[in-house]
């Protein structure tokens, strides 16, 4: 068995990174200084691989490599694995170089990687005029709507060895919502900026939000710098006298903010970006006393928090419930900020009949300029439970009748009857048995079945309720106890509500009835909302 369980493990791990196989090719710079030097990889992920062939390097010269490194990691039950070839290049000749083709055999299939250019450039003299080392701060867009995500950037350029570098004084964002986006697992690469090379690292990166038109700005970032040579005595160790602090300043930024759109559709949610909706199905026959829940997701680049969807028309039918949400959750990093978020709503059918419900989500799509809608449509019957119980107590009423007038309007004497005589032996079967029975262990029954009642009947104070289920069954019996009945289930309780004329008996029976609903179907089953729930119940106990 326990063979079968590793052979089962070891498929699905096969199969898992069978579909995530992948060959690329990698540069550290797509611009270089002529004589300077720079690293390309090519890094096969997720397979074993083998008869790796180099690509054509187009005229650059191999100073190192290649050399091969693997790594595997298996995070959150997921494994990864990569096998990478390394080489070192250089030019001396300036003009834009292409890197072909490199392949590699997986299994029976050739993976082969994308060609990448590379652009070598002329060193300048000017150095005095150029920085060591600056930040920029940038903007993917300088012109959005009201609430369209926008990407903030902090990258650092510099040509002597940073060792610490640190926020003193960060950008105020009262017009935006903000979120900062988690860190940047990129490492270090190399541009030319005015003839120089620099080593660059985005610092971070914040989604912001504006939340109103005009002209913002974005005011600078001071960052405090630790400038530092390498160990001079080889222990690969900074050195901390040659160490220097200095302190830098990002540039300002401005973004130009359009307002929505006018006119704004009726059951505008609030919503701006692009969105992926899903309404949940429902069922198509209902109760009049039952509650409908309908849910939807939403996925999307909007921001979640001011977002307020409206998606049903006011129907005098039903009676609306404002929706319960869940907490946001973030999806794979990307290049945006891609979040989700489950919304539920609970509907009560005022009157019976067959209806269409219709869902609609409105939201403005900044790439289009325009407003979206993503609609469905569901079917349902409500039942009227009174009517079809009015009609069952009817005809029992008939029945009874039937069988008195049976009884009143029989012919023959009462001798004639067999309930007289079974009325006439009743004494002497009466006799026989307390002759024949123990009285002592009958009250000895009888006050032992009393104290079972009435323990039963106080476990409701201190009974714990670990799930749903349990607070259904605590539910049906203090109703009963309430009531005096003794029903099964809460669609027989409601139906008996349904007969009931005593409104101040009713109404807060109901209303709890439908508090439940509301806790069973949208999901919200933590130890808190069923103890607070329970509370309520406790209170009908107290009442009586």
């Amino acid at each position: 068995m326990r063979i079968l369980q590793l052979l089962f493990l070891f498929l699905s791990i096969s199969i898992s990174l069978k579909s995530q196989v992948s060959f690329e090719a990698t540069s550290d710079a797509k611009q270089v200084l002529t004589g300077s030097t720079f690293q390309v990889q090519f890094t096969l992920h997720n397979a074993e691989g083998g008869s790796f062939t180099a690509p054509d390097f187009g005229g650059l010269q191999i100073v190192q490599g290649p050399s091969q490194s693997m790594q595997t990691s298996i995070i959150n039950g997921s494994m990864s694995s990569s096998l990478s070839y390394v080489y070192v290049l250089t030019s001396t000749r300036l003009g834009t170089f292409t890197i072909g083709s490199a392949t590699i055999r997986v299994g029976r299939n050739i993976l082969k990687t994308k060609p990448i250019q590379i652009e070598f450039l002329k060193s300048s003299n000017i150095k005095a005029e150029s920085k060591q080392f600056f930040i920029k701060a940038t903007l993917d867009t300088t012109t959005a709507y009201v609430g369209q995500q926008i990407t903030l950037s902090y990258k650092l350029y510099t040509q002597v060895s940073i060792q610490n570098i640190e926020v003193v004084t960060g950008s105020s964002f009262d017009d935006f919502y903000k979120v900062e986006a988690e860190n940047d697992k990129n490492g270090v690469l190399r541009e030319i900026i005015n003839g120089q090379q620099y080593t660059t690292k985005v610092l971070g990166k914040i989604f912001l939000f504006p939340l109103k038109a005009g002209h913002l700005t974005i005011s600078p970032v001071v960052y405090r710098v630790s400038i530092g040579e390498d160990d001079p005595w080889g222990f690969n160790m900074s050195s901390i006298f040659r160490q220097q602090m200095e302190t830098v300043l990002s540039n300002e930024l401005s973004l130009k903010v359009l307002p929505l759109p006018k006119p704004i559709p009726q059951q505008f949610s609030g919503a701006v970006g692009q969105y992926k909706i899903d309404f949940k199905g429902v069922n198509q026959q209902y109760n009049l006393s039952d509650a409908i829940n309908i849910s939807m997701y939403l996925e999307g680049d909007g921001n979640l928090n001011q977002i307020k969807p409206n998606i049903f028309n006011q129907d005098t039918s039903f009676e609306f419930t404002e929706s319960r949400v869940s907490d946001i959750q973030k999806a794979a990093p990307t290049q945006k900020l891609i979040q989700s978020r489950y919304y539920d709503y609970l509907l009560t059918p005022k009157k019976p009949g067959a209806y269409t419900l219709k869902p609609e989500f409105i939201f403005f799509n900044p790439y289009t300029g325009t407003y979206e809608s993503v609609r469905d449509s569901f079917n349902v019957q409500i039942n009227s439970q009174i009517v079809k119980n009015e009609q069952a107590r009817n005809t029992n009423e008939i029945r009874d009748i039937y069988t008195k007038e049976s009884m009143s309007t029989s012919d023959g004497l009462l001798w004639n009857k067999w309930f007289f005589w079974v009325f006439l032996s009743l004494p002497v079967l009466l006799g026989f048995i307390f002759k024949t029975l123990d009285i002592d262990s009958i009250k000895k029954i009888w006050n032992q079945k009393k104290s079972t009642h009435n323990n039963l009947s106080h476990k409701t104070d201190s009974q714990g309720i670990s799930n749903i289920y349990d607070l259904e069954l605590l539910f049906i019996r203090i109703i009963n106890t309430k009531l005096n009945t003794h029903h099964q289930n809460l669609q027989e309780i409601k139906q008996y509500l349904a007969l009931e004329s005593d409104i101040n008996l009713k109404l807060p029976i109901t209303n709890l009835m439908q508090e439940f609903d509301f806790l069973k179907y949208t999901g919200t089953h933590n130890l808190h909302a069923l103890q607070e729930f329970k509370q309520k119940l406790d209170l009908i106990i107290g009442r009586d």
